[in-house]
Parts: C-alpha cells; sequence; structure tokens
C-alpha cells in the first residue's frame, strides 16, 4: 500500500451495526482503538492491540503480561482518560445508553457483547476492524483445538456427566454460572452436560444466575468447579460454604469431584485466556481422578 493509499483508507469510512442497534460510521482501518469490557484478549488474538482498556482487572489473570503496554482506562470508565488518548474507534461492552452518549462525543462508538458465544465476538470484531481472515482462522484452529481437547479426556468424563460452576460475587452473593465463564466450555456435546436448572437459564436469557445457599441441591451436577473470589467478602463467603452443611451433604462433594480454581483466571471469557484453558483443564481433571 502507498502512503497515499494509506492515507485514504485512514480517512475512509463505513456504516455498521452494533450490539445494541446504532448504526454507526467507523473508519475502514481503525488505528487507535480504545476498548472497555472484559475481553480484550479478543483483540490480542487478531494481532490487535488497543491503545487504551480497563486493564487493571487483568493484573491477577494470565493476560497481565499482554496488557503491560496498553493504558488503562479506569473502572469506572474515565471519560476524560478516554478522550487524551484520542482514539479512532471505542468499542464498549455495555448497553448503558447515557454512558454511551458520552463516549460518542469523542469517537465512534459501537457497544459489543462480551456474553455472545466467542465465535460471534470475534466475526463482529473481524467485521469492524477489517481482520475477517485472522477471525477465521484463529476460529479454525481454536475448533480443532478444542476437539482434541475432549478427545484427551474421554476416560475422564462418563457419558451423561453434569458439571456446575458456582461462585460468590459481588460481596456474599452467590452465583451458579449457566453459559458465562468457564461453564461455558465446560458444556460442550462431547464434555459435561448440566442440570436440567442449569438448562433452562440460556432459554430465560440468563448468562448466570443468584441463588441461595439453600438451592445448591437442585443446581449441583455430578462435578463442581468452585470460582475462588480475590476480593476478600466473597472469598470468606466461598471458605464459608464449603464447611457449611449443605455443601457437605453434596454427592459430588462426598465423591471428591470439586475442583476449586481462581476466579480472576478462569471465569475470563477472552479468546487468548480461553487457549490457557483448553491447555490446562485436561490435566487439570486428570490430577482428579488421579488422586
Amino acid at each position: 500500500m502507498t502512503p497515499r493509499e494509506y492515507a485514504r483508507s485512514v480517512h475512509q469510512r463505513r456504516e455498521v451495526q452494533d450490539w445494541t442497534g446504532h448504526r454507526v460510521q467507523i473508519p475502514l482501518q481503525p488505528k487507535r482503538i480504545l476498548y472497555y469490557g472484559e475481553t480484550v484478549g479478543d483483540f490480542l488474538a487478531l494481532g490487535v492491540r488497543p491503545v487504551g482498556a480497563n486493564v487493571r482487572l487483568l493484573q491477577n489473570s494470565w493476560m497481565r503480561e499482554a496488557v503491560r503496554e496498553i493504558e488503562d482506562i479506569g473502572i469506572p470508565l474515565d471519560p476524560r482518560k478516554a478522550a487524551s488518548l484520542e482514539p479512532d474507534l471505542i468499542i464498549f461492552s455495555s448497553s448503558d445508553e447515557r454512558q454511551y452518549e458520552q463516549l460518542a462525543k469523542i469517537a465512534p462508538t459501537l457497544t459489543y457483547d462480551t456474553f455472545a458465544p466467542l465465535e460471534q465476538r470475534l466475526q463482529n470484531l473481524g467485521e469492524w476492524l477489517g481482520k475477517q481472515s485472522e477471525a477465521n482462522l484463529w476460529m479454525a484452529e481454536y475448533s480443532s483445538r478444542l476437539t482434541i481437547m475432549w478427545q484427551q479426556m474421554k476416560e475422564q468424563i462418563r457419558p451423561g456427566e453434569t458439571a456446575t460452576v458456582f461462585l460468590y460475587h459481588r460481596g456474599r452473593r452467590l452465583f451458579v454460572m449457566g453459559t458465562s465463564g468457564l461453564a461455558g466450555l465446560l458444556y460442550y456435546p462431547s464434555g459435561f452436560g448440566a442440570r436440567e436448572a442449569v438448562r433452562q437459564m440460556p432459554d430465560a436469557g440468563e448468562p448466570y444466575r443468584e441463588i441461595g445457599e439453600a438451592d445448591l441441591p437442585l443446581y449441583a451436577g455430578d462435578r463442581l468447579f468452585v470460582l475462588m473470589p480475590d476480593m476478600r467478602p466473597s472469598n470468606q463467603a466461598t471458605r464459608e460454604l464449603m464447611r457449611s452443611k449443605v455443601w457437605k451433604q453434596l454427592s459430588a462433594v462426598q465423591k471428591g469431584k470439586v475442583h476449586v480454581l481462581e476466579e480472576a483466571k478462569w471465569n475470563l471469557v477472552d479468546a487468548c485466556t480461553r487457549e490457557r484453558q483448553i491447555r490446562l483443564l485436561p490435566g487439570l481433571l486428570g490430577e482428579a481422578a488421579s488422586r
């Protein structure tokens, strides 16, 4: 591409539609992308490094080194900080229309659904950022690795075996995960199934659901994955639950089918983290099987 062609491509625009229905004129080849959301690894998987993102929440994750050179824009997002980075495109993982309007005054802004399936997210980014080929290639390689992973675990998972992911969040509030976080990886045709109460959640539009401790037997599968939070109130509530009578009466607990994992690493759903998870999950289940 000649310098003149490059300059023209930077200034050319096209119209796209975002998650919440805005039709937005965006640069044909955006160069200074600002992202606010939990899946910055989706961008990195396509070879795109945002100039700014809310990277502070990733300091205890596997993404820590990968985002070191990305400017932090705060939680909640600081509009003045965002403007100072002079983005030519903002991608915003929220349906908050008031905040959207603030950001749209800085640069063309698109809303982005981080709860959408990984393939859909990468297809959206590929279209918006001119990275369709990279998105298609990444998904093809990922699908192949995912198939191989579940083949490796055939001997570790009984036919029809169910799994459930539990998490304390926002203080002492207990959640069961439906399609969000680690659960989105576990529920797979050749992987784990879900209890009926969990299977109903996606149809109700619930990627996760708040429950009471008394509801645990209704949701608990044959194998349990407990995500251990960093925040003290949630961490303490998790430890108290695992000492409780209702917890110790669960079949999976009595059979030693419980995996306690770091929330900061295993509850993320971005593309780069998913790659790490599918490498580690077979060994994780293998360790449990050998005990």
